[in-house]
């Protein structure tokens, strides 16, 4: 390829100085047949051959002009060429880089209606490029919702204001693959005065990305409501044991409100008999285990409430970070409890009572029988 280029630039180059050797030649003839015939000066092959010395320096020195201005040409011409082939290659170059993108890449002129769009537009338009040519890209490709919209960002980059219209996402409508959520950057293109012309856009289909967001938005508001909603408390802490979160639950439970507890730790809420169980159970959860255990903390109102807690670990990318604990009050439950072992242990002692009083009076009841039993009374003799 190289070796054609240069056979190229040389038959280029050939006739360029060639035209200056003739052009010298023919100037030289004609200075003799001026001398020879016009001037009657000298023969004609006299002054061809052998030119008045007194003339010879001039016609050398336009000779000279001729032929270095024909070298001179030829080399201005070769550049051109050059500069030509270098523009072809880089266009070409650039043309490739616009065709195989990865994103949308769309020419729109000053009118809105498209000058060029690369492959990748018309695989997400559903449609070839003679089709997407010249059409007007809001009234074509734009959801009718949204059109105002995209007009007025359009007539801001025209314009060049570009505040609003360097970065933004709207959908377009494609023919086969309906609406599809695009992320644009956008920068307006000008001519050497410094005129825009036409804009320069590159999309990127986020369609699948938006569609995510939206179901993580979804499924967190979900668990959202599951937590405030739940009739268990639940709270967070950090590494250090400092509150972090408290559903609604936990603060009508407490009394306190997550802004009175955010960053302190539960300590002083703590009886300081259960303390210890406390710390204990939170240094097992931070080294990955799940525990269970029951406390006693004082409420706002200085009320102890004994609550049933099952804490694990808060872990991101693998590290431990904290501690989510999930509580239920049992305080009645306890209460019935003690008060139901109460009851059992009166029961108990009353039923010992009764059962001792029945060994009692059955044993009475015996020895009456047993006396009832005997023929004579001791003291009189009689039957």
């Amino acid at each position: 390829m190289k070796e054609d280029n240069n056979k190229k630039k040389k038959t280029g180059d050939i006739p360029l100085v060639l035209l200056g050797l003739a052009a010298s030649a023919s100037f030289w003839v004609l200075e003799a047949l001026i001398h020879a015939f016009v001037l009657d000066a000298e023969g004609f092959l006299e002054a061809l051959l052998y030119p008045d010395p007194n003339e010879l320096w001039m016609r050398l020195l336009i000779i000279l002009i001729i032929v270095g201005s024909s070298f001179y040409a030829s080399t201005i011409v070769a550049k051109l060429k050059l500069s030509e082939s270098a523009l072809r290659k880089e266009r070409d170059t650039a043309q490739r880089y616009f065709d195989v993108s990865g994103v949308i890449l769309v020419i729109l002129d000053i009118d809105g209606r498209v000058l060029d769009i690369n492959k990748k537009g018309c695989e997400i338009l559903g449609r070839e490029k003679a089709r997407i040519l010249g059409c007007d890209w809001v009234a074509e490709f734009v959801p009718a919702g949204i059109k105002g919209d995209v007009s007025a960002v359009f007539s801001d980059l025209i314009s060049g204001g570009g505040n609003m219209a360097a970065y933004h996402e709207n959908q377009i409508v494609s023919d086969t693959l309906g609406e599809r959520y695009i992320a644009w950057q956008n920068i307006p293109l000008t001519d050497e005065n410094g005129i825009i012309y036409a804009t320069l856009s590159s999309g990127m289909d986020i369609t699948e990305r938006i569609r995510i967001q939206n179901e993580l938005r979804e499924s967190e508001e979900k668990y959202r409501l599951m937590i405030e909603e739940s009739n268990d408390m639940i709270w967070a802490m950090d590494e250090s044991g400092g509150v972090m979160f408290m559903n609604r639950r936990c603060e009508e439970a407490s009394g306190y409100s997550l802004e009175e507890l955010k960053g302190t730790a539960i300590d002083p809420y703590i009886v300081k008999e259960d303390l210890l169980i406390v710390k204990q159970a939170f240094e097992r959860v931070m080294n990955g285990e799940t525990v269970n255990y029951e406390a006693r903390r004082r409420r706002r109102d200085d009320t102890v409430q004994i609550i049933s807690v099952n804490s694990v670990p808060a872990r991101k990318d693998g590290v431990i970070v904290g501690i989510v604990n999930f509580g239920r009050d049992i305080t009645k439950e306890r209460l019935a409890t003690a008060e139901l072992k109460e009851r059992i242990e009166d029961l108990e002692r009353f039923m010992k009572v009764t059962v001792d009083r029945e060994l009692r009076m059955k044993e009475l009841s015996d020895e009456i029988e047993r006396l009832k039993g005997k023929k004579e009374f001791p003291a009189t003799g009689r039957s």
